[in-house]
């Protein structure tokens, strides 16, 4: 089956507008162009499609609301963290409580390489790693301090993983740490592709659609409370 033709969506409810959102194949006939990203997001979420929430929700945000979203995330399952990845979502807290001076370039190239040590250091196995590369990718692109303007693909791709593998510490499903190397910035986003598809390997077998939302559901909540819209 070819995949779904891509739509656009309209600002809303603190969303920002997409102008090539590739619908999940499982509610594809009921997205339209025109929708609004809150619509379409009910029609997923009331499709029971956890991840696929989490990827919208993730490309309508903007950076330093995409981070913030990933580290409440992490904090939610915080106590299940590994040490290493709990140190490198500290550190993502702490760079981007800088605010507006990330605008300042040198700063936000300052702070990309201290995320992408972090990152690099956690192992790609749990939300803080993924955050932290959040932050390391948007550096350069300029985006961390960017309000009102949707992430960068990347940015966007670090934060859904950071959210659904803050769902999987809570679920105790996380996977081992993988050393990943000379990954700094997007220069190289197939290395992190590969990190990613470790992380985020389908657990053998998958858990029921309904089972996988209801974990999600909580962080599906956070990002839209964070974005502005209603729960």
């Amino acid at each position: 089956m070819p995949d779904p033709t891509p739509i656009s969506l309209v600002a809303s409810d603190g969303f920002i507008g997409l102008a090539d959102f590739v619908p999940p194949p499982a509610a594809a006939e009921a997205l339209t162009s025109g929708m609004s990203v809150t619509e379409a997001l009910t029609v997923i979420e009331e499709a029971q499609l956890g991840p696929e929430s989490v990827e919208l929700i993730s490309q309508a945000l903007d950076t330093p609301t995409n981070v913030q979203w990933g580290i409440e995330s992490g904090q939610m399952a915080a106590d299940k963290l590994l040490p290493a990845d709990a140190e490198a979502l500290a550190s993502a807290q702490t760079i981007m409580s800088a605010g507006e001076a990330l605008a300042d370039p040198a700063k936000a190239e300052e702070a990309g390489a201290a995320a992408a040590d972090a990152a690099q250091s956690a192992g790609f196995a749990g939300p803080g790693a993924f955050v932290a590369q959040a932050i390391a990718f948007a550096a350069p692109a300029g985006a961390l301090a960017a309000a009102g303007t949707a992430s960068p693909a990347l940015v966007a791709h670090a934060i859904a993983g950071a959210v659904m593998l803050s769902a999987g510490a809570l679920a105790e499903k996380l996977p081992p740490p993988t050393k990943v190397a000379e990954l700094k910035t997007a220069e190289n986003p197939e290395v992190f592709e590969a990190a990613t598809a470790a992380a985020l390997a389908p657990v053998e077998p998958p858990p029921p659609a309904a089972e996988s939302f209801e974990l999600l559901k909580p962080f599906i909540d956070l990002g839209k409370k964070l974005a502005g819209g209603p729960k």
